[in-house]
C-alpha cells in the first residue's frame, strides 16, 4: 500500500514497484517521514542502509563504465547503474567517478581513477573496505591489481575492476559513510568487542532485575 501511494523514491523517482531493485549508491526516500538512506556495503560485503541529511540525497556517485560517441559526435557516458549522461566532458574516462546531483541529472564533480584517491571496494573478497589507491599494478591481458591502505594502516589488494572511487582525499569524501568507515578490525579485536558488549549487557540485565526485585 505504501509503494502504490508514491511514498517510496529511488533515485528521486516515485517507484510504485514492491519488487524494484535498489543496488550500490541508490538513493532510497520516504518524502512522509523526511528519512533519506544510501545503499552502500559494510565491511562483510553485505548491503547497509546508511541514513543522509537531506542535502546529501541530491547527490549520486556513479562509476563511468562505458564512453562512446552519439551520431552527431555527442559524448555520451554509461555509468555502473545503467544511466547515459550526454555531453559529458571529454575528458572523463573509463573508471573515473561523477558526482550526479540526479534530481536534474548534471554532473557537478568528477573524481578521476589515479593513485592517492579514496576508494572503496565493491567486489571480490574486501568488498566493502575503504582505504586509499597507493599503487596501480598493470597488467597487460589480465587484470589489473590495485593496492589500497586503509585508515588503520592496513593493506590489501584486489582487482582494479572491484575499485570504486569515493574521493581526492579523506578530507573531502561527498557521501556518508558506513559506521566502521571500511576499516576491517581483525578477528581477535572483533571477539574482544563481542565479550565487551556481552557484559555490559550483562550487567545492566543484572541491574534491571535487581530494580525490578527492589520495587516489589
Amino acid at each position: 500500500m505504501i509503494t502504490r501511494q508514491k511514498l517510496v523514491k529511488v533515485d528521486s523517482r516515485s517507484r510504485q514497484d514492491t519488487k524494484y531493485p535498489v543496488g550500490f549508491q541508490d538513493v532510497v526516500e520516504l518524502p512522509v517521514t523526511k528519512e533519506q538512506f544510501r545503499m552502500l556495503y559494510d565491511v562483510k560485503g553485505r548491503f547497509t542502509l546508511v541514513k543522509i541529511g537531506e542535502a546529501e540525497a541530491a547527490i549520486k556517485l556513479c562509476k563511468v563504465v562505458k564512453v562512446s560517441t552519439q551520431t552527431g559526435r555527442i559524448p555520451v557516458l554509461t555509468t555502473h547503474d545503467g544511466r547515459r549522461l550526454r555531453y559529458a566532458n571529454p575528458k572523463i574516462k573509463i573508471g573515473d567517478t561523477v558526482v550526479l546531483d540526479h534530481r536534474e541529472s548534471k554532473i557537478t564533480d568528477v573524481i578521476p581513477a589515479k593513485v592517492g584517491k579514496i576508494a572503496m571496494v565493491t567486489g571480490g573478497a574486501s568488498r566493502g573496505r575503504i582505504g586509499e589507491v597507493t599503487s596501480i599494478d598493470r597488467h597487460p591481458g589480465a587484470f589489473d591489481v590495485a593496492h589500497v591502505k586503509d585508515a588503520a594502516g592496513n593493506e590489501f589488494v584486489t582487482r582494479l575492476g572491484n575499485i570504486f572511487f569515493l574521493a581526492n582525499d579523506e578530507s573531502s569524501v561527498p557521501i556518508t559513510l558506513p559506521k566502521s568507515k571500511g576499516v576491517m578490525k581483525d578477528v581477535v579485536t572483533q571477539r574482544e568487542e563481542k565479550l565487551v558488549a556481552f557484559e555490559t549487557r550483562k550487567q545492566a540485565q543484572a541491574s534491571q532485575k535487581k530494580r525490578a526485585g527492589g520495587k516489589k
